[in-house]
């Protein structure tokens, strides 16, 4: 999954996909459910930066779901603000919007990733 983030940061997304499905596999035959959703994440970025944005959008709603599941509201929130990017670049602005809103209810203000919502929601506004 590490080795998918950083082919994704370098800008090769078919590689990180591949890398992400292989994480996946692994983290679903050991039970992980938390580590299946954030790979969810992160093969979704993947996609959506490699130009699969619909596929992106089915791989981030399947990790919300697990996450919810499993209560951990901290990442629901940073996949939900993923979610809302994807809907943004897909020019769906109100979904974007309403989603990175979400977010931004549940995580506390002094966090990162707080910044970094409020910011991609000034960028959608």
């Amino acid at each position: 999954n590490e080795r998918g983030a950083q082919l994704r940061r370098r800008g090769d997304h078919e590689r990180a996909v591949e890398q992400h499905l292989i994480a996946l596999a692994i983290v679903r035959d050991l039970g992980d459910e938390q580590a299946v959703a954030l790979t969810l994440n992160n093969l979704a970025l993947a996609l959506a930066q490699g130009g699969a944005e619909a596929e992106a959008v089915q791989h981030l709603e399947q990790a919300l779901v697990v996450l919810r599941e499993l209560g951990d509201e901290k990442h629901e929130a940073r996949v939900m603000a993923n979610l809302g990017m994807v809907h943004r670049r897909q020019g769906h602005s109100e979904e974007a919007v309403n989603l990175l809103h979400e977010a931004l209810d549940r995580l506390p203000p002094e966090s990162p990733a707080y910044r970094q919502i409020e910011a991609e929601l000034r960028r959608a506004s």
